[in-house]
């Protein structure tokens, strides 16, 4: 291109042949500025549009586009229509988004991708296109290096190169786990805005260094700014969770699982400690008959089960407390059984207790016995006459509680809540057992 120098115009300090000449260098110093990708009609004007030559740079490379001219466009068939032109902002390729007829149009929308030349509006007559339907709207502000631009999208991959996109605001889909954004970014310009669309991974390493040095479960809405380093390497420098919480945090979180078959993992979640308990027996009633409580049911989390409480026995010849929760299935890394019932000869058998809760109280001058606390796993109470012979019940068991720490947790699990044992009935009840409960701490 033909350069010339640029100079202050002052018709009072000059000749007027300097004065032009001034005036022909300036036209000539500010074309490559002034004339990037400049749209209007061809010399003969027909059903496309010329662009002058433009320049794209991404930081690294410097894209030369001679002028072009775009494709042939056709005329609205029943109302007038606005078509843009747009430049591909990586190779500077013209071509024609065509709008939607209309009494009143307007514009369509920009692509992902795209910066916008010029509209054009087009009537039903047209058959040449020229200068005086044309709007010049040149925007290039997505191209600027230092910039961050319009967002982008990418699909998530292993090695997810962000410096295949222009634009350094970056929208990552899919769930496919990340090692690596790639080696085609610019060290000129090496932070991105990143936005993630669903749960994925991103593996730490020395080529994706994450906060904490472990990695990072992401969530839907998640944001974080990442640097380049070179070769390869990138530092996420900041990581923001739509939650609000921290990502790397030594203070745990809390879920108390009382009902529901769901447990879904929070993002960021390391690893997660279980306890659980299964459900109280019942505790037997009292009533000239036998009426036995019920047995309680198991509580599991995943494979991982607690076993329920024994019912207690209702009175006869001899009443019999029920047997403690034991025995459960499933690689526990702690179990203990559940306090037995017990039974006292005419007097207030109290329900066996669990882990996480208490039993209930028996009855001693007749009526109906306690029954345990909903989620506490313990026993329900034994009843009795209070006539000072043998001849009370025997109260429920607590049921069994097993914990167990899990690293690098499924995003969910499913969970069963252990039912109370029922009642035994007759003239004094005993009291039904606790259901069971589920306690899961949240390490980040």
């Amino acid at each position: 291109m033909t350069i010339a120098p640029y100079s202050l115009l002052n018709n009072t300090a000059v000749t007027g042949s300097v004065y032009k000449n001034n005036i022909d260098n300036n036209s000539v110093a500010a074309q490559r500025i002034v004339g990037r990708f400049a749209p209007h009609a061809q010399t003969s004007p027909n059903m496309t549009i010329m662009l002058d030559a433009g320049s794209l740079f991404d930081g690294t490379t410097l894209t030369e586009k001679t002028a072009q001219s775009t494709g042939t466009i056709t005329a609205p068939a029943s109302h007038p229509r606005i078509d843009r032109v747009v430049i591909d902002n990586v190779t500077g390729v013209a071509s024609v988004v065509t709008g939607t007829e209309a009494v009143s149009p307007t514009p369509p929308a920009i692509p992902s991708g795209k910066s916008p030349v010029a509209q054009i509006l087009l009537q039903t007559s047209t058959t040449s296109i020229t200068n005086a339907i044309i709007t010049d709207e040149r925007n290039f502000a997505a191209l600027s290096p230092g910039g961050f631009g319009a967002q982008g999208s990418i699909s998530s991959a292993s090695t997810c190169d962000l410096g295949s996109i222009l634009s350094r605001n970056v929208m990552i889909t899919g769930t496919t786990t990340i090692t690596s954004f790639g080696s085609s970014a610019a060290l000129t310009s090496p932070i991105y805005l990143i936005e993630f669309t669903a749960a994925l991974t991103l593996t730490h390493s020395s080529n994706l260094l994450c906060p904490g040095l472990a990695n990072i479960v992401t969530a839907a809405g998640d944001t974080a700014i990442v640097e380049y380093l070179g070769s390869g390497a990138w530092r996420i420098r900041t990581y923001q969770r739509v939650s609000g919480k921290p990502l790397v945090s030594s203070t745990p979180t809390y879920q108390y699982l009382t009902s529901g078959t769901t447990y879904t993992r929070p993002a960021g979640v390391t690893s997660i400690l279980v306890e659980m308990v299964g459900g109280g027996g019942g505790g037997g009633g009292y009533g000239g008959s036998r009426y036995d409580g019920g047995n309680g049911g198991a509580t599991n989390f995943d494979t991982i089960y607690a076993v329920g409480g024994g019912g207690g026995g209702g009175f006869s010849s001899t009443a019999y407390p029920g047997p403690g929760g034991t025995g459960g299935s499933g690689s526990a890394d702690k179990r203990r059984a559940g306090q037995a019932g017990s039974f006292i000869a005419a007097d207030s058998t109290t329900g066996g207790n669990s882990e996480m809760g208490f039993g209930a109280a028996g009855t001693v001058t007749g009526g109906a016995a306690s029954s345990a606390a909903a989620n506490s796993g313990g026993g329900g109470g034994g009843g009795a006459s209070g006539s000072g012979s043998i001849n009370s019940s025997g109260s429920g068991a607590g049921g069994e509680y097993a914990r167990k720490l899990i690293s690098s947790p499924a995003s969910t699990y499913t969970f069963n809540i252990g039912y109370g044992g029922s009642a035994g009935g007759g003239t004094n009840p005993g009291g039904s057992g606790g259901s069971g409960y589920i306690e899961v701490t949240e390490y980040y």
